[in-house]
């Protein structure tokens, strides 16, 4: 398994809040749930080199990354607010926040550089934030379901072309 980035990849994205919610909230409590299954053999692998693994938990760890994030904003608020977590320094939280934000939005950045995106469309970019924020809750979600055992059950994301099925609902 490698990262390709010439490879291309198209998908009707979905219509509205909610179907993007369910979506990335299935997506999220998949890779979940495969890197608390498989991590441990992963790593224990003979088959595969120590980058393959390196690279495989990366590829697992995405939906994590997110959840950390928040775990990360939500004390710097509360340190901003002046409840400072015991031992921890402001500067650290702030530069790994950081960090766990501008990681995604480098990625997407350098996905127009690489795609050589017309300059029209980097304001899209600016979506990135509220669509973060939205990332954060909603695999701060999955993860706290998975964790706790939630039940869960896979469900098609309802697209724009998809023809209604009696009953069901959007």
């Amino acid at each position: 398994m490698r990262y390709d980035v010439t490879a291309v990849d198209e998908e009707e994205g979905v219509i509205t809040v909610g179907r993007f919610w369910r979506q990335r909230y299935r997506w999220a409590r998949g890779h979940q749930q495969v890197w608390r299954d498989y991590r441990g053999p992963v790593w224990r692998s003979a088959i595969f080199s120590r980058m393959e693994k390196v690279e495989m938990m990366m590829f697992l760890l995405v939906f994590h990354v997110p959840v950390l994030s928040g775990l990360g904003l939500l004390v710097l608020a509360l340190w901003g607010a002046g409840v400072a977590p015991v031992g921890q320094d402001p500067v650290n939280l702030f530069l790994l926040w950081t960090l766990l934000l501008l990681g995604p939005l480098l990625e997407l950045s350098a996905g127009l550089l690489l795609a050589r995106a017309d300059r029209r469309e980097a304001p899209i970019l600016l979506f990135f934030l509220p669509l973060f924020l939205v990332s954060i809750a909603l695999c701060a979600k999955a993860w706290f379901d998975g964790i706790r055992g939630s039940g869960y059950s896979w469900g098609k994301t309802v697209r724009a072309d998809d023809a209604p099925a009696a009953g069901a609902s959007a």
